[in-house]
């Protein structure tokens, strides 16, 4: 079995300059579908909305942010890509993506954040390559 190319391939974005390279990357690896994904973050317990018991607030913001990724992905014209926007922890939404749709390879793009950074804040990228069921191709910004 070769590495590549890989049927279903999975892009994780947050709309950062380094997003679009990575779609781009991910539709030359990928002989079947390229699958975007941007995680909405679920609303923190104690935030308005949460607390006068909005329950659909939630889910108006992913419907709002997936409208987004759509526009933002015609403006940097990437077409021919499957577009979802789940709820809840990056990586986990990621990870539970990854294995509900028979993801062959995941590529992320790399932020480069400080090692203090990352050990303050924990690193989306990190989780995903130390759990991921499937290959992951981390992806580090060019430096110009």
């Amino acid at each position: 079995m070769s590495f590549l190319p890989k049927k279903n391939v999975l892009v994780p974005v947050d709309f950062s300059d380094t997003s679009a390279p990575a779609v781009r990357t991910a539709q030359e690896l990928s002989s079947g579908s390229v699958h975007v994904i941007y995680v909405n973050p679920s609303l923190n317990p104690v935030s308005p909305l949460a607390v006068w018991g909005d329950e659909e607030a939630e889910q108006r913001c992913a419907e709002t942010a997936h409208q987004y990724l759509k526009s933002w992905l015609q403006e940097h014209g990437i077409d021919s890509v499957r577009t979802a926007v789940p709820i809840g922890q990056p990586a986990e939404e990621i990870l539970r993506y990854a294995d509900s749709h028979e993801i062959d390879l995941v590529v992320i793009p790399a932020h480069g954040h400080t090692r203090l950074a990352q050990a303050l804040l924990g690193s989306v990228v990190d989780r995903v390559v130390r759990c991921a069921s499937v290959p992951v191709l981390v992806l580090h910004k060019q430096s110009s």
